[in-house]
């Protein structure tokens, strides 16, 4: 089984306007995801007597009863448009070897109840969430930090069983077995702790001396509909049955920021009152805090339990996300349990936007930025500078006008580079496809008298560096991506060498730069904004990292301010308040909303929504700011328009991302590059190719192409970016836009 990432496709339930009965109400859906929004009406399909039968007695019903159930469901729920979109969004997701997390946002606590699990497609012969491909996730929002937790040694599990003398008697001691039994050769990985007999008093003990990641309660549960809270059963001093409300639960968990799941695999956790969300045992613990929540919605016997605790931790404890464990955990049930249709009963609960709860220490990706050491000197790379001008026609112009070994001079013809620049945009470019383009480039622009320079020039410098300057004098050249150029003899990336070979695309400046003398501390303006009407970003994950990069550094040394959701009024006052040399953006670009907008950036709208910063307006909005020496928008498709377009306003240098880039990497390159930046002296470009170089070892396995797309547009010829110290040493021949 491969470990799955996943896309969001985003069903959000608003509430109805009152009615006589549930059945007759008129329910809002409005649906996201990357491929768009739709919206809809939803009006149950079913009897007052069916809704009942689904609420109480859904596990128990034949599998034909529950197919008819779950299309009509599904029928009801994805209309035309919505279906179109949810079809639409799989393929692309499928084509990118990716699942299609199916999140629902319910508001209305009476339809919430419902088993939203049984959720199946007319055309197809398995329900949703029996499969990995489409996990269905119940989605909380909440106002709390979710990003993962960096785990130190090993993943702490809690078990914790209760068997109260005066309730019927539960296996516990085989669910506890098989729990074992499944850990047991992963001991490197997990450390766990079984405590059976569980009173309030040793529960909350073991809460308050030890940090536990996981904590899994196997016993009895249930929901007093009296008086509408949900409940589990704990042991006395005699072994009698104490309760412990979902409400003292949720206290008790509040102050557990290190639990990440709270598993219940006892019956009823999952209910809920018709008139509160947060009622019940499962929704009241993720209101504490907890990213994921697995609980029942109905009875669950104990062979069906003893196979999904098996199942579940075995995927957590290899690294995949919940939400693909409790599918592979529903086909553990389906596969071997006996009774009913029981792997409908667990429901997931999360507010996690990711379903990768933890991360290893040990994992590259994680690797502290204070263990990355960086590798060179506060020495001046050597220059090589290559020169490129149009010629007639498709031809171009490259001359080599600076090197350690001399000068050289040749033409090129720019191959047809639209089908792969497609293929890109789409990410159907594997690791192999883009060095084989990377070699193409490179043999186009380092012709024969070129390449025996640049190999000369390398002889030259040894171990010294020597950067690579592409000087480019028409703007027709910055969609090819140069930042893949890859060496033909050496079969390695030139941008992925880490900073003894740092590349720069220099671009001439229509406005002169404003002059500015910079003084410490380096200040950054990190600008958040996800807007209402679009796909949720994990954007407090790139905050917390950030910060965590920089925490080693000296405040005298760099500042850091964030602004989240503004308006673009909001902005202007934020820059108006103090000076700010890097202008760093995260969240969604323009580009990807509506491609005949062109490159810009989505701030906050006054109501709300979403607010188009395009290219122009972006450039104006920011025109005027000296201190404004780096512009870094950390979002897709800004890159090829926008980061050339501002630095041929006056921003002196601008960083943007080439194609729609994966969170992960996208977060990583945010981590690592204000790191080097601070120990580079600030030299934007050996930052940003050590950079690169460390998105390429740590990340190409999973994310083969991600590491090329940051790329950088500068008009600063050598090392002052952060200063005006560069103007006077602007090339005596001024380069002229054509």
């Amino acid at each position: 089984m491969r470990k799955l990432t996943y896309e969001d496709f985003e069903i959000r339930i608003r509430r109805a306007e009152e009615k006589a009965t549930i059945t007759g109400r008129d329910y809002p859906v409005e649906a996201k995801s990357t491929q768009g929004e739709a919206e809809g009406r939803l009006k149950l399909p079913f009897s007052h007597q069916e809704m009942n039968s689904l609420r109480n007695e859904c596990h128990l019903l034949d599998e034909d009863s529950l197919s008819d159930y779950g299309k009509k469901l599904y029928d009801a729920l994805f209309d035309s448009n919505i279906k179109s979109l949810f079809e639409t969004s799989f393929r692309l997701a499928n084509s990118k070897k990716k699942g299609l997390r199916v999140k629902l946002r319910i508001q209305s606590p009476e339809i919430a109840v419902l088993p939203w699990e049984i959720l199946k497609r007319s055309d197809v012969e398995y329900f949703l969430a029996q499969s990995e491909q489409f996990p269905v996730v119940r989605y909380i929002d909440l106002p709390y930090p979710n990003e993962p937790l960096t785990i130190e040694d090993k993943l702490q599990i809690l078990i914790v069983s209760s068997n109260p003398l005066d309730q019927q008697r539960l296996d516990l001691t085989r669910e506890k077995q098989q729990i074992h039994n499944a850990l047991l050769p992963l001991q490197e990985k997990v450390e766990f702790h079984f405590f059976e007999g569980m009173s309030k008093l040793a529960f909350t003990s073991q809460l308050r001396h030890h940090e536990y990641h996981i904590i899994h309660f196997m016993g009895h549960g249930g929901f007093d509909a009296a008086i509408g809270q949900g409940f589990l059963l704990l042991e006395d001093d005699e072994g009698m049955s104490t309760k412990l409300s979902e409400s003292d639960l949720r206290l008790l968990l509040v102050d557990c920021p290190s639990t990440r799941v709270v598993v219940f695999t006892a019956c009823d956790t999952a209910k809920s009152s018709s008139d509160k969300i947060f009622s019940g045992v499962a929704t009241s613990v993720t209101q504490a805090g907890v990213p994921a929540v697995v609980s029942m919605q109905f009875p669950i016997t104990d062979e069906a339990a003893n196979h999904f605790s098996k199942e579940l931790y075995l995927c957590l404890s290899e690294g995949y996300g919940i939400d693909q464990a409790v599918a592979q955990a529903r086909k553990a049930i389906k596969l071997n349990a006996t009774e009913g249709n029981e792997w409908i009963t667990p429901a997931l609960y999360m507010r996690s936007t990711s379903g990768y709860l933890f991360e290893s220490k040990k994992r590259k990706l994680e690797a502290d930025i204070s263990q990355v050491a960086f590798p060179t000197s506060n020495s001046i790379p050597t220059e090589f500078v290559l020169h490129v001008r149009p010629l007639q026609g498709d031809e171009y112009l490259v001359e080599v006008t600076e090197s350690p070994a001399g000068t050289a001079r040749s033409s090129f013809i720019l191959p047809q580079i639209d089908p792969f620049l497609n293929n890109m945009r789409r990410r159907a470019v594997n690791a192999d496809r883009l060095k084989s383009f990377g070699r193409t480039l490179f043999d186009t622009l380092f012709t024969n008298n070129i390449v025996q320079l640049y190999n000369d020039s390398i002889a030259q410098v040894g171990n010294g560096g020597l950067r690579i300057r592409l000087i480019s004098e028409t703007s027709d050249l910055d969609i090819v991506p140069w930042e893949c150029l890859c060496d033909s003899q050496r079969d390695s990336y030139l941008t992925a060498s880490g900073a003894t070979r740092p590349f720069r695309r220099q671009v001439p400046a229509r406005i002169e730069p404003l002059s500015y003398s910079m003084k410490l501390p380096l200040r950054i303006l990190l600008i958040s904004c996800g807007p209402l009407d679009l796909p949720l970003l994990d954007l407090d994950r790139e905050w917390h990292w950030l910060q965590s990069s920089l925490r080693n550094f000296d405040t005298r040394k760099v500042q850091i301010d964030r602004l989240i959701d503004p308006t673009p009024s909001q902005v202007l006052e934020k820059l108006q308040e103090k000076e700010y040399h890097i202008f760093h953006f995260s969240g969604h670009d323009t580009y990807a909303i509506s491609e005949e907008k062109g490159e810009g950036i989505v701030l906050m709208g006054n109501d709300g929504e979403k607010r188009s910063v395009v290219k122009d307006e972006l450039i104006q909005l920011l025109q005027g700011f000296s201190s404004i020496r780096l512009v870094v928008t950390n979002t897709c498709y800004t890159a090829n328009q926008l980061a050339p377009s501002l630095v041929r306003s006056g921003i002196p240098s601008a960083i943007g991302i080439r194609y729609w880039i994966e969170d992960e990497p996208a977060i990583f390159f945010t981590k690592l590059f204000y790191s080097f930046l601070l120990q580079s002296g600030l030299r934007i470009d050996t930052a940003l190719a050590e950079t690169r170089r460390e998105l390429y070892i740590q990340t190409q396995q999973e994310y083969p192409i991600d590491w090329c797309y940051p790329t950088l547009y500068t008009c600063v010829p050598g090392d002052e970016f952060f200063s005006s110290a560069f103007q006077s040493k602007q090339p005596q021949t001024p380069l002229k836009m054509i």
